[in-house]
C-alpha cells in the first residue's frame, strides 16, 4: 500500500521566510511518513469498518488513514487469544502472572524458548512504560552495570525487550476504541509479539518529489513510500482479512489500569 503526504508553499511564503523553509517542509513529510507508517504497524485493520470505528460514529480513523492499509498488531493480538487484565491496579507480582499468562496463550511462540532466542518484544504504552520502570526487574545498562552516556538503549522486564510506542491508543476494557461514547475509553493494553513472524517490507525507493505551478505560484511537495506489513501467518490470498487464531504469535493484554 503507498503512503503519501503531500505540502503546497506559496513563492512568497519560500522568499520571505528566514529558515530554509523547503528543507524544513522535506524534514516534516519525512517525520509524517515514518509516524504513519508505525501507526499502521500498531493500529492497522484493512477490514471494514475498521475495528476503531465499530461504533455509531464511525470518526476514529480518518477516511484517507494508512491505518486502513494493512492489519496492524494489535488486530492480530485481538483476533487471537487476548489475556485480560482485569482493570485493577498492577503490581510487580501481578504484571509478572500476566505476562505469563500471554506467554501461556502463546504457546510455542511465546514459551521461554523463545525469550533464550531473543525473539520475543512487549510493546507497551507511555503510562504502562512508567509503571513498569520502577520494577525490580526492570533491567536497564545502567543497572547492569553497563550504562554509557551515549546510544540507545533498550530495557527489559521479566527478560524481554520492551518498546514504547505513542500509538497505542487509550482503549475500552476489550482492547478497542469506543467512538460512539468516548468516556468508556478508559484502560490500556500492550502487546506479547514474536517478532521472527512479522514481517514488514518497503517496495522501492521512498520518494521526495516537488513540482512548481506557475500559474498559481505555489510549490507542491510530495513524499511516497510503499510499504507491507503482516504476520507470516495471518494473510491468504482468498480472505486478506483472515487471521489464524491457532497460531498465536501476538498476544493483545487488554483491560490494563491506567
Amino acid at each position: 500500500a503507498k503512503c503519501m503526504a503531500a505540502v503546497k508553499k506559496s513563492y512568497e511564503v519560500l522568499d520571505d521566510s528566514l529558515i530554509d523553509l523547503a528543507s524544513e517542509v522535506r524534514m516534516g513529510i519525512i517525520d509524517a511518513l515514518a509516524r504513519a507508517i508505525e501507526n499502521a504497524v500498531v493500529n492497522g485493520d484493512n477490514s471494514t469498518p475498521h475495528m476503531d470505528d465499530a461504533g455509531t460514529t464511525g470518526n476514529v480513523v480518518a477516511t484517507n488513514s494508512y491505518a486502513r492499509a494493512y492489519k496492524g498488531l494489535r488486530k492480530l493480538g485481538l483476533g487471537k487469544a487476548p489475556v485480560d487484565f482485569g482493570g485493577a491496579a498492577l503490581t510487580e507480582a501481578e504484571m509478572f502472572a500476566k505476562i505469563m499468562e500471554m506467554q501461556e496463550a502463546g504457546g510455542l511462540y511465546t514459551d521461554d524458548l523463545c525469550v533464550s532466542r531473543g525473539e520475543l518484544v512487549l510493546i507497551v504504552d507511555q503510562n504502562l512504560f512508567n509503571k513498569i520502570r520502577v520494577f525490580d526487574s526492570f533491567l536497564t545498562k545502567e543497572k547492569a552495570g553497563l550504562g554509557t552516556v551515549f546510544g540507545m538503549d533498550i530495557p527489559s522486564v521479566f527478560g524481554i525487550p520492551v518498546i514504547q510506542t505513542p500509538f497505542l491508543p487509550i482503549t475500552t476494557a476489550t482492547g478497542v476504541v469506543d467512538d460512539a461514547t468516548p468516556g468508556n475509553n478508559t484502560k490500556g493494553m500492550c502487546l506479547l509479539v514474536n517478532k521472527s513472524t512479522i514481517r514488514y517490507y518497503a517496495t522501492g525507493t521512498p520518494l521526495m518529489e516537488s513540482d512548481r505551478d506557475i500559474m498559481t505560484q505555489f510549490f507542491t511537495f510530495t513524499g511516497s513510500v510503499r510499504t507491507g506489513f503482516n504476520s507470516i501467518f495471518d494473510r491468504l490470498d482468498s480472505d486478506t482479512n483472515a487471521i489464524d487464531s491457532a497460531r498465536v504469535n501476538v498476544v493483545a493484554g487488554i483491560n490494563i489500569a491506567r
